[in-house]
């Protein structure tokens, strides 16, 4: 048995919910929905930017699950889309909370137009039907 006894699960944000009230509604409801599970918030695991690319590689194969959540419009930033993509790669179990904090399925993410995207807000996501993230 390895030394890490508790699934990980990394909440993916976008930077713009850093440190608001809808972070933390969001990890306390992560929490509550995955009973004894690690969950890594990136506002405090990462100190900037290149830590994270130096981390995140190596990171995301070792997760149980990436539960994502947007703004209050499920817009998300680039840097989500790539912890996404990713984590759908290496085949980590994805899910997103919607704006009432229901756990999903991510069914797609609508990326914006050149005119209006940016890297704090580059596409919204999509959810489709509820799931249950942990057993018991």
């Amino acid at each position: 048995m390895g030394s890490r006894q508790r699934p990980l699960i990394y909440a993916a944000h976008p930077m713009t919910t850093y440190g608001t009230p809808r972070e933390a509604r969001a990890l306390a409801r992560i929490a509550s929905l995955a009973p004894g599970a690690e969950i890594i918030d990136p506002a405090a695991r990462y100190s900037n930017t290149a830590h994270w690319q130096h981390d995140w590689p190596r990171l995301v194969s070792q997760l149980a699950a990436l539960v994502v959540f947007g703004d209050r419009g499920r817009t998300l930033g680039t840097g989500c889309i790539h912890e996404l993509a990713d984590a759908w790669w290496q085949g980590v179990p994805v899910a997103m909370l919607d704006a009432d904090e229901r756990c999903r399925q991510v069914v797609g993410l609508r990326v914006f137009s050149e005119r209006i995207r940016t890297a704090w807000r580059a596409g919204a996501l999509i959810p489709g039907r509820p799931l249950v993230l942990a057993d018991g």
